[in-house]
């Protein structure tokens, strides 16, 4: 058990919750989603790295989706999601792990 106390920096928690009026299931999921891109894409553009946690796999596959789907729409993939590390061209790394990203459970 490695506690905070091992970490060289210490670790950040927020926990971000959507309250509303909306009995949709899904439009409560698009707000949300809509929230964390706005969080997380403000920490990756200080320079932070960011790890979002949602309460099941399948949960954190759609947001990851709905993360990438909405850096995509805003040309903000490459810039804040997507590194290219020290060789290739930007995009690339994504291409390294889309396979890999499709056949975890």
């Amino acid at each position: 058990y490695f506690g905070p106390e091992h970490r060289p920096v210490p670790l950040q928690q927020s926990f971000v919750g959507v309250t509303g009026n909306v009995k949709d299931r899904f439009l409560m999921e698009n707000k949300m989603n809509d929230v964390c891109y706005d969080i997380v894409k403000d920490s990756l553009s200080r320079g932070y790295q960011v790890m979002v946690f949602v309460h099941s796999r399948k949960g954190t596959s759609d947001t990851a989706n709905a993360l990438a789907q909405r850096a995509s729409a805003a040309s903000e993939l490459d810039r804040y999601f997507v590194t290219q590390g020290k060789e290739g061209a930007p995009g690339d790394a994504y291409k390294r792990y889309a396979d890999r990203v499709k056949k975890s459970r």
